[in-house]
């Protein structure tokens, strides 16, 4: 019995995990869109794009760490 809640609510927190990379990944992208375009990027924007990229890459590690894919 509880492996079997156990093993449900791993699946719930990949789950999770999963759509916080896709959501992380899509700010990253707009983010990214936005400087490219930029004539003069600020400091600013600049440190927001670099927080977003790590805090992707970071729950890409973990979720390779865990031994998630994405179907």
């Amino acid at each position: 019995m509880f492996m079997i809640k156990r093993k449900r609510i791993k699946k719930e927190y990949d789950q999770q995990l999963l759509e916080e990379i896709r959501q992380l990944k899509q700010e990253w992208m707009s983010l990214k869109k936005i400087m490219d375009c930029s004539v003069d990027a600020s400091e600013f924007g600049q440190c927001d794009l670099a927080i977003a990229r790590v805090k992707y890459l970071y729950l890409l590690n973990e979720a390779r760490k865990r031994n998630i894919r994405a179907q």
